[in-house]
């Protein structure tokens, strides 16, 4: 492996590292100066899909971000030592966490516009992009031709480094994001447009969007 491409690799890896423990300490702040309201909103009501879900998209990233934070910060590895089981565990995780986190906001889409359709599109769109991404990142075609060799030695996939082909799974993320974000601003200012909007539907407009726009912009 070249100086150039040692370099290159040394410096995502830092960034990732830094990434990861920043991403770290936003998810503890969030989680302390919103749990008053947890308390008094969710913790006394009966356990429904809702709460369910909230509940997995709540507490489930400290999981999994602290298995990814672990991954992330090591710096020794042992001879004949294997990552791979800990990778699965870690990646079945964070899916779990996004459906959950994105099936609330979906729920949200959907309280305000009741409608069959627009239900089943909700749960097609994202299940066809998701399809799609995963059958591409895995396709032979598409492997040869995205990943290119940079004789990175193998450290039973203890080495914090992904292959090109992960772009699809963010790109079919990408594009939900995009569709429900349109969605949300369809809703406020088409249906919502003449209608008073009270200060619980504001705080819902306002938080889904930023939400929507957060992602999509990062």
């Amino acid at each position: 492996m070249s100086d150039t491409t040692a370099l290159y690799v040394d410096a995502g890896i830092q960034a990732s590292k830094y990434s990861n423990v920043g991403i770290f300490a936003v998810l503890i702040f969030d989680y302390c100066i919103t749990l008053e309201a947890e308390s008094q909103w969710v913790w006394h009501r009966k356990w429904t899909l809702v709460r369910f879900m909230f509940t997995i998209s709540r507490y489930l990233p400290f999981v999994g971000i602290g298995m990814t934070f672990t991954a992330a910060l090591r710096t020794q590895y042992y001879p004949g030592e294997s990552c791979v089981r800990f990778g699965q565990v870690s990646s079945v995780l964070h899916v779990i966490c996004i459906l959950a986190a994105e099936g609330l906001l979906l729920m949200r889409i959907y309280t305000s516009w009741p409608c069959k359709r627009l239900l089943t599109f909700l749960i097609v769109f994202p299940t066809v992009c998701l399809v799609g991404s995963y059958i591409l990142s895995h396709s032979t075609v598409v492997d040869n031709y995205l990943n290119t060799p940079t004789n990175l030695p193998d450290l039973g996939q203890c080495l914090f480094v992904n292959g090109r082909k992960s772009v699809f799974e963010y790109a079919a993320l990408f594009l939900c994001e995009l569709v429900s974000l349109s969605l949300m601003l369809f809703i406020k200012f088409r249906r919502y447009k003449n209608r008073t909007i009270g200060p619980l539907q504001e705080i819902f407009f306002n938080d889904s969007m930023i939400h929507r726009s957060s992602f999509t912009a990062s």
